[in-house]
């Protein structure tokens, strides 16, 4: 109504209020366009009310205000009107007119609600599909992009425990036996604490075995008082679940397999992984069996304890050990809590104890 008055209206006849249209004006101010600008001002007031009533004292200066401002307009029968229709009693289609008011003010709230919802659905489909045209672009399927994410994760993992490996990898046992037998050539006849490294358990020290302790208690000393059909050393599971002379131990802890050829590929196991014979660098015990695809302990097998009714107390030993995808590793690293073990840690002591006893005897 404003606008349309503004509009039909010479502009020159309208001053526009001091505080604009938009906003009440002062109570000095009675030109037309103030009284247009109070009537404006209170029908906004009314139609945003949040709990769409008033107390009696703000509709009473309401009223009056704007029948001041109508009278002022439009001359002493309007202003009747407005004093007639302060105490005039609403007939049903008046009432109708008021609730159809108000549930169009409802219906308004709900469609602004509904907007608001449209609005955040239509940025979430947005977004799910700017993810499916990237998805469309990745030549990768995902869950083949998760397999390598999840590889590349072990790698890097492998990596580090390699590296920390090396760094703080021990003399291997091969270095040792090469210092002993420099030891016992000494005038002594025996080896000299002082230039062999060994590392003993704490509170423990390396135990020098008597030839008997140094083999099981069912094995002869000797190789001649014991017929064995022929083995392939170089597989260690032919030593196993046998009696075992001193010269088979000797064989069994010097000889590992060799792959025929340098391009050589080892078998993949259930896990799609393959044994690594760079492992050996770090772990001198660690034998592969072609046979079984499997890894063993060569000092374990020389020098078994009794077996377990654990299946993982016999891995290395008496069950090829080929869980290769945890084999090395943060978590669980197989191969170095068999070599921290307390069966790994005696086998260990009866091989040092048995070649001192050789080297003193001269068969070293």
């Amino acid at each position: 109504m404003i606008t349309l008055v503004r509009h039909l209206t010479d502009p020159k006849d309208l001053i526009p209020p001091l505080g604009g249209y938009d906003r009440l004006p002062l109570a000095n101010e009675t030109t037309p366009t103030s009284d247009l600008a109070r009537i404006k001002f209170y029908r906004n007031f009314l139609a945003h009310l949040v709990e769409e009533k008033i107390d009696d004292t703000e509709f009473t200066t309401a009223w009056n205000i704007i029948t001041d401002a109508i009278s002022r307009l439009g001359g002493l029968t309007m202003k009747q009107e407005c004093d007639n229709l302060k105490v005039k009693t609403l007939d049903q289609s008046s009432r109708e007119i008021i609730l159809e008011i108000k549930r169009s003010n409802d219906e308004i709230k709900e469609l602004k609600k509904s907007m608001e919802s449209l609005k955040i659905f239509n940025e979430d489909m947005s977004t799910e599909m700017k993810k499916l045209e990237m998805s469309l672009k990745d030549t990768v399927p995902w869950n083949i992009r998760a397999e390598i994410k999840e590889i590349l994760d072990e790698w890097k993992d492998n990596d580090k425990m390699s590296k920390r490996q090396t760094s703080n990898k021990q003399r291997s046992l091969d270095s040792y036996f090469k210092v002993a037998r420099q030891a016992g050539n000494e005038e002594t006849g025996d080896i000299d604490e002082n230039s062999v490294a060994i590392n003993p358990s704490p509170n423990e020290s390396v135990i020098e075995a008597e030839p008997a302790l140094a083999c099981s208690e069912n094995t002869p000393s000797t190789s001649s008082e014991i017929l064995l059909s022929p083995i392939d050393y170089s597989d260690p599971v032919q030593f196993n679940k046998r009696s075992l002379s001193d010269e088979d131990r000797l064989k069994l802890l010097k000889t590992k397999w060799i792959p025929s050829s340098n391009s050589y590929i080892y078998p993949k196991n259930n896990q799609n992984r393959r044994y690594n014979k760079s492992w050996e660098n770090d772990y001198s015990w660690l034998r592969y069996s072609p046979s079984q695809d499997g890894a063993y302990c060569s000092l374990c097998i020389a020098f078994q304890d009794h077996p377990s009714e654990n299946p993982r107390y016999n891995e290395f030993v008496t069950i090829p050990y080929n869980d290769w995808k945890n084999a090395l590793g943060e978590k669980r690293d197989r191969l170095a809590l068999h070599s921290n073990s307390e069966r790994h840690l005696k086998a260990l002591e009866k091989v040092v104890s048995y070649y001192r006893f050789r080297i003193r005897e001269g068969h070293l």
